[in-house]
């Protein structure tokens, strides 16, 4: 996975991209760690996910998905 800072998160599968623009954006930080509590076998909009700060390991935010929107590379 993936932050893209303050707008949505990436998954990548390959030869298909999928992305979450949370409803809280400004929580995201590419120098930030993610924590994800899955509550399936997936991760979905219904698990939770703070940011932790790489350097100094405290909470920075917490993040709640929307839908993952499936995007698939042409070319490869």
């Amino acid at each position: 996975m993936k932050i893209i800072d303050r707008t949505a998160i990436v998954y990548d599968a390959g030869r298909t991209i999928y992305v979450a623009r949370p409803e809280n954006p400004q929580s995201l930080d590419n120098d930030d760690i993610l924590v994800i509590n899955k509550y399936g076998g997936q991760i979905c909009k219904q698990d939770i996910i703070h940011t932790v700060d790489r350097s100094l390991g405290f909470t920075t935010g917490v993040v709640f998905l929307g839908d993952f929107v499936p995007y698939t590379r042409q070319g490869d």
